[in-house]
């Protein structure tokens, strides 16, 4: 008996200098590196990867806005962006920003497997890896870091963190010299993919630099820096050719929040992004009512935030018919209303900013968009109400809409998926547009 306790004991001590130790060197700001691997030559950028090249990146092809992927977008099934994090959060355990991490990723993955409420054996077709977990946060006793770049006033400097001065920081030395690598290269070279930033003064949502294409798919030479708000990205950053992604990771809130925050960079893609997308989505997300339903807004974002009463839309004819209702908006009524989705703001039965939660029922071509299995050769419409997405109202998914972030992404069409364009033509996956 004495035997077992005395190892017992010593179990329990090697367990708890294990996670002081991790502590310690936490405070050292070491990171944590899973890939790719250091060696005396700088990192291996093909490490980790794979070469099956139904998935990007993949050991030909791995950063962003790279031809390869334009030209296989067609063949690729899975997404397994490379991500680096790096937390300026103080106050918050490495062991809670990290799990909190795995669950953002986790529900990402949820919301891009096609029709997946309905096929249990739908894949996940973005997968984000984390490659690199930093922990710069300091004991500073501040809310942010102050490794966190800032100005005098302590607020965020956001092209700070692609100067020389914050390359150290992040720890990827060049291997044709002895200078550390910027953010921006960190992307051009496509050690990452992505970046999170944990921090809630930092990154607002989700932010970009995206390269713009033509309707043949071709670069023309411009850049969008405003997804979801503008963002500086500064001399230095804007030296990146690739498209840039970052994203905020706020752990004052929930999973759900993070997954509806992410949203608006889906959205983004569809306007100024290139003209196929805008082409084949814009009615998913009702961002063409002025063209197709001569609206005199082009989507349901034009309502006003925060009134009383907060309604701006009513619907009537089991959801095909809608109407503005109150005096911030100008008078409108449509009699084909269900032929999208719906957007990040709006389910489709909404009827103001953020109403995700509305037990009316009406009929939308969300699980049928681009299928054209209805009369005519049009999306066959189904009865959509907030019953539908209850299976997501968990603590994973359940602030901010997060239940029907989820539901919305699951009817994107992605890798073979069935849907069709307007010329008859199978629909590319959208989820690799995110990385052009």
């Amino acid at each position: 008996m004495e035997i077992k306790i005395i190892i017992k004991r010593s179990l329990y001590i090697l367990t708890v200098f294990s996670i002081l130790q991790s502590f310690s060197e936490n405070k050292k700001h070491s990171g944590f590196i899973i890939y790719p691997k250091e060696s005396k030559s700088g990192f291996d950028v093909k490490s980790g990867l794979t070469t099956d090249l139904s998935v990007w990146p993949n050991t030909t092809s791995y950063t962003n806005s790279d031809p390869w992927l334009i030209q296989n977008h067609d063949k690729v099934r899975q997404l397994r962006p490379r991500v680096l994090v790096i937390d300026f959060r103080n106050g918050k355990s490495l062991l809670v920003a990290r799990a909190f991490v795995d669950k953002v990723s986790a529900a990402i993955a949820e919301g891009s497997k096609y029709h997946g409420y309905k096929d249990s054996s739908a894949a996940s077709q973005l997968v984000y890896t984390v490659v690199k977990f930093l922990d710069l946060r300091d004991g500073s006793g501040k809310e942010e870091s102050d490794f966190r770049p800032h100005n005098v006033d302590g607020s965020f400097n956001e092209a700070g963190l692609f100067d020389n001065a914050f390359a150290k920081k992040l720890g990827y030395k060049d291997s044709s010299s002895s200078r550390y690598l910027r953010l921006g290269e960190l992307f051009d070279k496509g050690i990452i993919n992505a970046c999170w930033v944990i921090g809630h003064h930092t990154l607002y949502e989700g932010q970009g630099r995206i390269r713009q294409y033509d309707s043949a798919f071709r670069f023309t030479g411009k850049y969008n820096e405003c997804v979801n708000a503008c963002y500086d990205f500064g001399d230095k950053g804007r030296q990146t050719s690739v498209t840039i992604r970052l994203g905020e990771i706020n752990l004052d809130r929930g999973v759900g929040c993070a997954t509806h925050a992410y949203g608006h960079a889906i959205e983004r893609m569809v306007l100024g992004h290139n003209p196929y997308l805008e082409k084949v989505a814009s009615r998913f997300f009702n961002f063409d009512l002025t063209q197709r339903l001569e609206a005199p807004i082009d989507n349901l974002y034009a309502a006003p935030y925060y009134v009383k009463p907060p309604e701006s839309f009513s619907y009537a004819d089991s959801g095909h018919t809608i109407k503005t209702v109150n005096n911030y908006l100008p008078a409108w009524i449509s009699h084909a209303w269900g032929m999208g989705c719906g957007a990040v703001h709006f389910a489709p039965n909404a009827t103001f900013q953020y109403d995700n939660a509305s037990n009316l029922s009406v009929m939308c071509s969300c699980e049928n968009y681009g299928l054209k299995n209805g009369a005519n050769g049009t999306d066959l419409q189904t009865v959509y109400n907030h019953t539908l997405v209850k299976r997501w109202n968990t603590d994973s998914f359940n602030d901010c809409g997060g239940d029907w972030q989820i539901y919305l992404r699951q009817n994107i069409p992605g890798y073979n998926s069935g849907a069709t364009g307007d010329d008859g033509k199978p629909m590319k996956s959208w989820w690799p547009f995110l990385f052009y």
